[in-house]
């Protein structure tokens, strides 16, 4: 087996002498007699034969109780500080009780307590099988225990010697390795030195205490604040309406003739995964506008943009960590700090306003907009379409997200820009209808190559920008208040004046006076 993953293991350790070594010391595996013998032989309360005997005794009579799969030789990671006798060797007869919270928090809690790290990840990863985190975390914890600093610690290379075997291999080791430095609250962080424990937390470990204690409100405050830098932007692409309680809160209006970008809020709606409809405040805004509820008229006008419901913690958590380290940056904080662990935050600062951005943007990556082909579920014209954004997304910032939307846009044919050719002519009908018979009100529906609308081009234009390549229809009401009278020669010279005024051939005034119809 050592022969077979020689790759991974330290670079001339298979040997005939450490063969024969293993076969005159076998049961016991190399490693755990050099760390018995060459380090924890070192500290003072150790009682070198006495010693090995408790421990060695307590770690046989577990093995002999347990009879765990990998139990061919006696290997460090058997010497389990999770039972109690053992755990008593270290804490009290060697007087590491100052390693009780990285045993507690990192390797092996006691029955009762809330499980270590490493023990959380064997639960993750690992359930019903062997627990190589906690190995992992016990072959590192052993390594530590010497008297000189130079002593501990453990090479990668060695720990996979150490804990590999025949139902270990080498490359499971090295995974579980990684994840335990990414989980572990009291693993050296100092640049250099070889895997040990410490008695203080390290940077993480404090990096998350810090973010437990920020307030929640100023992580919505941040965060609010982030997403409008992130989706706004003075003369962008859009102009921004973020988190709108309601249509009331949403402009029904052309303005400046930019497209209207509704960033809604990300507590609610949010979409989980891909959509299975229209969120049913979309649809809302996208019907209505004002206080009364009254039909929107702009709805080609509106764009949203809606957060993943998959993502938003993550989001939140990003601004957390921002805000803890921008406490951790003050000085009264920055002074308890190690040399390198104070070189860390700032370089973490400095990345931070640029990782909150990236994850806002794959967060709000579900992308609604107006179309002729609406999506499954829905019974208004709009689309769906998902943004993505690659992890790799070079230092977004302020604005960025317009410039995201704009692309997907454009992408579906949805946005189009200066010299960009539509795929089709809008095709136009124009009818009139009026009747004498005491009528109030009358209906145009114009329908026809936007190009040949002239007279009503300045009204239609905003409109018929953003749905060009669509069949477009466009219906309106005008009301009289003091009521429109005719008489019947009149209805038929109106109704040909109003289809040259759709057909662009004249521009018409009508003028009528209220009197008694004829007949």
């Amino acid at each position: 087996m050592w022969i077979r993953n020689a790759a991974s293991l330290p670079g001339g350790i298979i040997t005939p002498e450490l063969k024969e070594l293993f076969r005159r010391g076998y049961p016991l595996h190399p490693e755990t007699l050099a760390i018995l013998t060459e380090k924890i032989s070192t500290l003072t309360n150790f009682h070198r034969i006495r010693g090995m005997v408790r421990l060695l005794a307590r770690t046989a009579h577990l093995l002999w109780r347990d009879k765990p799969a990998d139990s061919y030789a006696i290997h460090p990671h058997h010497i389990d500080p999770g039972y109690g006798p053992i755990r008593d060797e270290f804490t009290t007869r060697l007087g590491m009780g100052e390693f009780a919270p990285a045993l507690k928090a990192d390797i092996a809690a006691v029955p009762g307590d809330d499980l270590s790290e490493a023990q959380k990840l064997d639960l993750k990863y690992y359930p019903g099988g062997l627990p190589i985190s906690s190995y992992v975390a016990r072959t590192i914890f052993l390594n530590t225990l010497a008297y000189t600093d130079a002593a501990k610690g453990v090479s990668p290379e060695h720990l996979r010697f150490s804990v590999c075997s025949p139902s270990v291999e080498p490359a499971f080791i090295e995974q579980a390795r990684l994840r335990f430095i990414e989980e572990a609250n009291h693993l050296d962080d100092t640049p250099g030195v070889p895997l040990r424990f410490t008695v203080e937390p390290n940077l993480k470990r404090t990096i998350r205490k810090q973010m437990d204690d920020i307030d929640s409100s100023d992580v919505r405050a941040t965060l609010n604040e982030r997403v409008r830098e992130v989706f706004g932007k003075a003369g962008g692409r859009f102009n921004m309406v973020a988190f709108p309680g309601g249509p009331y809160e949403v402009p029904d209006e052309i303005g400046d003739g930019r497209p209207t970008l509704v960033v809604m809020g990300y507590e609610a709606p949010t979409v989980a995964a891909e959509p299975q409809g229209l969120p049913q405040e979309i649809a809302q805004i996208f019907k209505q506008k004002g206080a009364n509820l009254d039909p929107r008229r702009y709805r080609n006008n509106l764009v949203f943009v809606v957060a993943d419901q998959r993502q938003r913690e993550t989001m939140k958590d990003r601004v957390r960590r921002h805000l803890a380290l921008k406490e951790m940056q003050k000085p009264a904080r920055k002074s308890q700090l190690a040399k390198h662990q104070q070189a860390i935050i700032e370089g973490d600062v400095a990345r931070a306003p640029f990782e909150v951005a990236q994850a806002i943007l794959q967060c709000y990556r579900h992308l609604f907009y107006p179309s002729h082909l609406p999506m499954q579920g829905a019974s208004e014209s709009i689309a769906h379409a998902a943004i993505e954004i690659p992890k790799s997304a070079d230092r977004p910032g302020e604005g960025e997200g317009q410039l995201v939307i704009a692309r997907v846009l454009r992408e579906q044919k949805k946005l189009l820009d200066e010299g960009d050719s539509p795929d089709a002519q809008v095709g136009c009908r124009f009818d009139a209808s009026i009747s004498a018979d005491g009528v109030d009100t009358f209906q145009v529906v114009f329908e026809g190559r936007f190009d040949k609308a002239s007279t009503i081009k300045g009204f239609l234009d905003p409109q018929l920008r953003s749905a060009r390549e669509v069949i477009f229809e466009a219906t309106y009401t005008l009301t009289f208040p003091s009521g429109l009278s005719l008489v019947p020669a009149q209805v038929e010279a109106f109704q040909k004046n109003l289809t040259k005024y759709g057909g662009g051939e004249a521009y018409v005034e009508a003028h009528a006076a209220a009197q008694e119809v004829a007949g």
